[in-house]
């Protein structure tokens, strides 16, 4: 993947939809949070998922 395509695209969220996200993505974000590298391979790391229904 070409770094400066996202890079150049970004923008900032300063409001947000109360729209629920659906479970698929969060299953998702959180499955690339389990396998994404950590600092000197420091292996313990906490993930919280909140969900407010």
């Amino acid at each position: 993947m070409d770094f400066l395509k996202p890079a150049q695209e970004r923008y900032s969220v300063r409001s947000f939809s109360d729209k629920a996200v659906e479970q698929e993505k969060i299953d998702l974000i959180l499955k690339a949070a389990q396998l994404a590298p950590t600092a000197v391979n420091y292996q313990p790391q906490k993930i919280y998922q909140c969900t407010d229904h």
